[in-house]
């Protein structure tokens, strides 16, 4: 375990099992040359708090806001970790 999965277990949070997508065309990261890719990761994301829709301040109170944003990204790090095997050669995130 790298640096970052410590840190993330440290904030008392752990990877869930990557993402695995319907069809076989659609993955959760591409690798091009230096820069890897990820793809949408905003659906099947259970835990408490968490929506699979909605709008904050309509539908979602804040703090399912934060707990889907939160499902959201750490199921992007899930996917970055099995494609790249460890979180510590990520460098920079472009956007």
């Amino acid at each position: 375990m790298g640096v970052v999965e410590d840190k993330i277990n440290a904030m008392g949070y752990s990877l869930p099992e990557p993402f695995k997508f319907p069809k076989p065309n659609r993955t959760g990261c591409v690798v091009v040359g230096s820069i890897i890719y990820a793809s949408g990761h905003g659906r099947n994301m259970g835990g408490p708090g968490v929506k699979a829709r909605g709008k904050v301040g309509r539908e979602l109170t804040v703090e399912e806001g934060y707990a889907t944003a939160r499902a959201v990204a750490l199921s992007m790090l899930a996917s970055l970790k099995q494609e790249l095997g460890d979180l510590d050669r990520v460098k920079r995130v472009i956007r």
